[in-house]
């Protein structure tokens, strides 16, 4: 485990996690196996992300964010309170999803998303 993990008190982890430099970590977080997270990662309260997910670079999860497994979240995504990301879905980069939402397939780059199912805000 890194050392430089701020917060992983009152968080569960079981089996491998790798945490990337400055990682912040809440109570009552849930990490499972296999799992990736990189720089600057900040997981809120009472998140889970499930087995085989990649979590790239400045991602922010919201409090109550279930992220399930072998999902992609590609770098400087912010994802909002209580939302769900199903399954081998990835969210590209800069890419922001709403609060609540259920994000069934991938999001594009840049993209914001909202609504359930997740679909495109239209500008």
């Amino acid at each position: 485990m890194n050392d430089s993990i701020i917060g992983l008190v009152g968080a569960s982890r079981f089996g491998s996690v790798e945490f990337g430099e400055g990682a912040i970590v809440c109570p009552h977080s849930l990490f499972t196996s296999n799992i990736k997270l990189g720089s600057f990662f900040h997981c809120n309260y009472k998140s889970a992300i499930a087995y085989d997910c990649i979590v790239e670079d400045f991602v922010t999860l919201a409090p109550g964010v279930f992220i399930n497994g072998n999902v992609t979240i590609e770098d400087e995504v912010d994802i909002g309170a209580g939302a769900v990301v199903k399954q081998g879905v990835t969210i590209g980069k800069k890419s922001v999803t709403g609060m609540g939402i259920v994000v069934l397939k991938d999001v594009n780059e840049v993209t914001t998303v909202v609504g359930n199912p997740a679909r495109e805000m239209v500008k």
